[in-house]
C-alpha cells in the first residue's frame, strides 16, 4: 500500500500543471505536496495535503486477487479561494480516469483507473480578526491498482 501512496505523491509533485500552481522552496525546487500530518505551521500556499482514507482487496471465488482499492483525499490549500479551486482542478486534471504506470521510473504501480468521486469546499473562519484563514478544496479519487 506505501507503494501506491508513494506513486501518487510522486506524481502530483512532477505534474506539470499542479507544480506551477505550487509554492516553491527558496532553492526553486518543489515544496508544495506533503503526507497528511507533515505540513508544518506557516508552510508556504498554494499546497497539496495527500492522505489515504481506505484501502481494499478485491476477492473472488479463488481467493484474493492483485487488485487493490484505495481510496484517497487530495486537499489543495491556498490564501483564497479561487486559488485552492485552480489547484484542486489542476488535480482533477492530472488524475481523473487515469490508467498506466504510475509514479518514479523503476518504482511504478500499475493503475488500472482512477476515479473522481467527490469535491468538497471547505471554508475556514478566521481564529481572530487579524487573520485570514486558508481557503481548502478536498477531493476524493478511487484507484484501482495491481499490488505484488
Amino acid at each position: 500500500m506505501a507503494e501506491m501512496l508513494q506513486a501518487l505523491y510522486y506524481t502530483l509533485a512532477n505534474t506539470d500543471g499542479i507544480t506551477d500552481l505550487t509554492a516553491l522552496a527558496p532553492d526553486g525546487s518543489t515544496e508544495g505536496v506533503y503526507m497528511a500530518g507533515d505540513v508544518q505551521q506557516g508552510a508556504t500556499m498554494p499546497y497539496l495535503v495527500l492522505q489515504q482514507i481506505g484501502n481494499t482487496e478485491t476477492r473472488h471465488q479463488g481467493g484474493t486477487s492483485n487488485l487493490d482499492v484505495t481510496r484517497v483525499q487530495i486537499t489543495a490549500v491556498a490564501a483564497t479561494a479561487l486559488a485552492a479551486y485552480t489547484l484542486k482542478e489542476a488535480v482533477r486534471t492530472a488524475l481523473g480516469n487515469y490508467r498506466g504506470d504510475m509514479g518514479e521510473t523503476g518504482s511504478t504501480v500499475a493503475v488500472r483507473r482512477v476515479f473522481h468521486e467527490n469535491d468538497m469546499h471547505l471554508p475556514s473562519p478566521p481564529t481572530d480578526g487579524g487573520q485570514r484563514a486558508p481557503h481548502e478544496w478536498m477531493v476524493d479519487f478511487i484507484v484501482y491498482h495491481v499490488t505484488t
